[in-house]
Parts: C-alpha cells; sequence; structure tokens
C-alpha cells in the first residue's frame, strides 16, 4: 500500500478556500506525499490553483457517478483518507473505495465507517473554521491571519480577463464588488447599498468591477446599472479562475459573508466585509489588512436560516457610508 493520501473536500467555495491552509501546511509535513483530493467538478479548479495536491478526482453525481467515483478512489490506492465534509456520503465513498484508514468527524450516523474519529480542539471549537481541517489531518494549527496568499492565478486567466479589465480601468484605481452569497438574504448586504457605496467611490475616480457567479447574473446586473458608467458587470462571465485574476487586479473587494470574500482574500487583495447576523471570527477573511463591519448587536451565530429577516435587518443597518470609509483607507 501506498502512502498516498485522499483528501475527501468540501462542497462550497468559501469552505474550500478555508481547508487551504491545512492542505498546504499538512503537505510541507512531508514533502514528497502524494495527496489525491476528491472534490465536486465545480471546486477542481480551486484545488489547481492551491497547487497542493498530486492528483484531482472528480465527485460525479447519482448512482452510477457515485460508483464511477468509488472505481477511481480504489485504483488511486490510498493509505488514509481524511474526510473534510460532515456528511454520509462523502464517508461512505472511501469507505466503498477500500481505504484503509478513514478519519473524519462524527455525526450524521457515519461513525461506523470511520476507522479514526477525529476530535475538535477547544481551540478549532472557539476559534476560525479555517482551524478545523488542522484537526482531522491531525498537525499543529497556524492562524487564519497568517494564510497569506493561497491562489496562484494561470497566466491564461490573466491574459483573457485581469489584461482586459486593466485596459478598461485606463489606470484608474480598481474595486470588486461581490454583491451575491450562496446563502442568499440572510448573508446579502441589500443591493441598494452596493449602488450607493459604488457611486461614492465612482464620484472618487474609482473604477468598479462587479464579480458573481452566473446565477447571481441578474442581481449583479442591478448593481451594476445603479452604480453607472463607471462600473463593469463581469458577473456570470468568467470562470473561477478569471475571476481570481479579476480580484487580483483590485486593490479592494466589497464583499459579503460568501465564497467571493475568501476568494479575494485567497489572492491577496484587501476585503471589506459585512456581515450580519453571522460571525466573522469563524467565517471571516484570512490574512491580515482586512476590514469586517459587523452589525450592532450582532449574534455572532454560524448557522442562520436562509431567509431570516433578523439577519436582512442586521446587514441593512450596516450603512454604506462606512463601507467607503474602509474601501477608501485600503485604496
Amino acid at each position: 500500500m501506498s502512502d498516498r493520501v485522499l483528501i475527501c473536500g468540501l462542497n462550497w467555495l468559501g469552505d474550500t478556500l478555508m481547508s487551504l491552509p491545512a492542505v498546504r501546511a499538512f503537505r510541507s509535513t512531508v514533502p514528497g506525499r502524494e495527496i489525491t483530493v476528491l472534490a465536486k467538478p465545480q471546486m477542481l479548479p480551486v484545488w489547481e490553483m492551491a497547487g497542493c495536491a498530486t492528483t484531482l478526482l472528480p465527485l460525479e453525481r447519482g448512482m452510477a457517478g457515485t460508483w464511477r467515483t468509488v472505481s477511481r478512489v480504489r485504483r488511486d490506492g490510498c493509505r488514509v483518507a481524511h474526510v473534510f465534509p460532515n456528511s454520509f456520503r462523502s464517508a461512505l465513498l472511501p469507505f466503498l473505495g477500500l481505504v484503509p484508514e478513514r478519519v473524519g468527524l462524527p455525526g450524521h450516523q457515519r461513525v461506523w465507517m470511520l476507522t479514526r474519529v477525529a476530535t475538535l480542539s477547544a481551540e478549532a471549537q472557539s476559534g476560525h473554521q479555517s482551524l478545523e481541517y488542522f484537526d482531522i489531518l491531525g498537525i499543529g494549527h497556524a492562524p487564519a491571519a497568517q494564510a497569506g496568499c493561497l491562489l496562484n492565478v494561470p497566466p491564461d486567466a490573466e491574459r483573457s480577463a485581469a489584461g482586459p479589465l486593466a485596459a478598461w480601468a485606463g489606470g484608474a484605481p480598481l474595486a470588486a464588488m461581490i454583491p451575491g452569497a450562496a446563502r442568499g438574504p440572510a448573508k446579502r448586504w441589500p443591493e441598494r447599498h452596493f449602488i450607493h457605496a459604488g457611486r461614492e467611490l465612482a464620484g472618487a475616480g474609482v473604477r468598479v468591477v462587479v464579480l458573481g457567479a452566473p446565477s447571481e447574473a441578474e442581481l449583479c446586473g442591478r448593481v451594476a446599472d445603479g452604480v453607472g458608467a463607471a462600473c463593469l458587470n463581469m458577473a456570470g462571465k468568467t470562470s473561477l479562475a478569471q475571476m481570481a485574476a479579476c480580484l487580483r487586479g483590485c486593490r479592494v473587494a466589497v464583499t459579503n459573508d460568501s465564497g467571493g470574500m475568501h476568494m479575494a482574500a485567497a489572492v491577496g487583495t484587501k476585503v471589506v466585509a459585512v456581515f450580519g447576523l453571522t460571525d466573522p471570527g469563524k467565517t471571516g477573511p484570512m490574512g491580515e489588512g482586512h476590514a469586517v463591519l459587523v452589525a450592532a448587536g450582532a449574534s455572532g451565530r454560524r448557522d442562520v436560516a436562509r431567509n431570516s429577516r433578523a439577519a436582512a435587518a442586521a446587514l441593512e443597518s450596516v450603512g454604506p457610508d462606512k463601507v467607503v470609509a474602509a474601501v477608501r483607507e485600503r485604496l
């Protein structure tokens, strides 16, 4: 049996990016170790840019896809699997894939499929989510503030996206706006606040680029239209690598508590992030120099209902003038 390690990756962009510091540290403990990452196809470009995996396996959907995935895991011949997600299926795949050692957190009726149950340290329970993956990998913690630049932007993404964006800006400072959040209204700063902030920045000579997933194109389009001629809408028009390239070309990014926030931080761009009821101590941007604006009296909860009115009201209470001031400090 080889010394190859399988990492069952997370399903969401923000979670995937928060796991990278641990995987990077894990690989550095044994530089020659081969690491296979199993992840959903839409997350594989993130792992490619991270450069800390030897092999990438796509996690296919459906019953037939599950068996094709299991077959690939068996052929890969990993000795141990570290299961990052908490779901039943994420533990089932290495179990059926005959990986001899399987490590993960308990819950979801899956303990019987694990050969070793990981326990979270007190620091991980109370601290940033990124620390959880260090515990699952069984290595010492590194503070989220020291995460540094996690992604290497491919040259072709630079040429196809960042280059034209810089040409459009014409030498003016660039600020990104990412109005979307996969969690929905409970994590979205109001679009009129984005528009207000964008207009203020445009009036100060800043060029604004709006970025987001294809599913967020309509929301992003309204924001871009509201900001006006000094704003370029690229939402739904970029790959993940191209989005990373665009973010790296910006001096600052205005975001929600979202995957886009973590991507901006992961390429070294300063972030101004608006949090409502969720806890920036748990899921805030990694690295240094960011600004996190939190609603007064926020509870700092980890899970907030998608359509929580309390969360929407908390986000509403963070005024655009505060965001604009934080952006100007970072331009």
